[in-house]
């Protein structure tokens, strides 16, 4: 939470201290040499990608390791109350968004500031992994609360809280023995307002995040420094000649990273239909179950009442054996309307979770 809230925000980038393992590469640099200087930001990505997992609330969630049994809730989530399960659920959202966000504008700070199209090339190798690790659990985060059963009594609340904390300002007032100083409120309006994001619906604008970042990593037109940290990045960077290639391979290395951001997506949405469609299985296997138990519990009293028919009907009590045969209709056009129910109810449920 600390890393991805504390990059939330553009001034805290601090491209010096971010770009550190470039220092040592220039546009002569080998595969050998850029491949050494980035080992450290390799392993760190590597080692995220693989121990970045979904937090685990409710039965059967999607993000359940091996180890865990089926049947079992996640203890944190098993003491609290509703309300606090929900906002909770929240800020891992923040988290996943913020992180996913975090590590896409890591990679173009990094690819941008690169003077080599060898280290430009191996940084989108190396980000590939954790970029898809980042984006594939927001989505199958979301979509679990849709289409896994012990989830449902969360999905209304959350997207309520969720759209109630959009109304948030961005900054709050925090009063202190010291003074009153400004901070940051952490909700996705404030991701919203200030990412740089990896997909595009469409042209961002000059005083967009993105305008922003093009027009001073890419079309390298200075703004204002707004601190001594940015005023320092400034001057090294001023001293920076980048050749024209370079330039050409970062933005299509940016293009295909955005690229597969949108492959993703589709690839991690394609595991939550997945899911879905064995929910559908699923979900039809029991309802012939329940309709299966339901019908042979009928078929016993049917047989009852036939047999009751059929006495009264030897004993000449035909008025009585009417009133029994009434019954018996009765009953079979219950039991047909409860089936048709569980089925319609069944076809609902799953309609509204597609």
């Amino acid at each position: 939470f600390k890393v991805a809230a504390y990059y939330a925000t553009a001034e805290n980038w601090d491209v010096e201290k971010l770009t550190f393992y470039l220092r040592k590469l220039n546009k002569d640099s080998t595969y050998q040499e850029v491949a050494a200087a980035l080992e450290p930001l390799k392993a760190d990505l590597l080692k995220f990608s693989e121990s970045f997992e979904l937090f685990r609330f409710g039965k059967a969630s999607l993000s359940k390791s091996s180890h865990q049994n089926e049947g079992t809730f996640d203890d944190a989530m098993s003491v609290e109350s509703i309300d606090s399960q929900v906002r909770t659920l929240y800020w891992y959202y923040f988290i996943y968004q913020a992180m996913a966000l975090f590590l896409f504008r890591y990679y173009l700070t990094l690819v941008t500031a690169a003077e080599s199209t060898i280290a430009t090339g191996y940084l989108t190798s190396i980000f590939d992994a954790a970029l898809e690790r980042a984006i594939e659990n927001i989505i199958i985060f979301m979509g679990s609360l849709g289409v896994d059963p012990s989830k449902y009594e969360f999905t209304a609340p959350f997207y309520e809280y969720k759209k109630k904390k959009m109304n948030d300002p961005l900054v709050k007032n925090l009063k202190t023995s010291k003074g009153v100083f400004q901070t940051y409120n952490y909700h996705l309006s404030l991701l919203e307002k200030t990412a740089v994001n990896y997909t595009l619906g469409n042209l961002p604008g000059i005083k967009s995040e993105w305008g922003k970042f093009i027009k001073r990593h890419i079309l390298s037109i200075e703004q204002k420094p707004t601190s001594q940290a940015n005023q320092a990045s400034n001057s090294n960077e001023e001293s920076r000649e980048f050749d024209p290639d370079t330039k050409k391979h970062a933005l299509l290395q940016i293009m295909s990273v955005m690229i597969k951001c949108d492959g993703y997506k589709q690839s991690a949405s394609a595991k939550i239909m997945e899911q879905f469609n064995g929910r559908v299985v699923a979900e039809k296997e029991d309802v012939q179950k329940r309709i299966g138990g339901i019908q042979k519990q009928a078929q016993k009293k049917f047989r009852q009442l036939e047999k009751k028919i059929g006495k009264l009907k030897r004993m000449k009590q035909h008025d009585s054996a009417q009133v029994f045969e009434g019954d018996l209709s009765r009953f079979q056009q219950q039991l047909e309307k409860k089936c048709d129910t569980i089925k319609q109810n069944s076809y609902q449920q799953l309609k509204t979770q597609k």
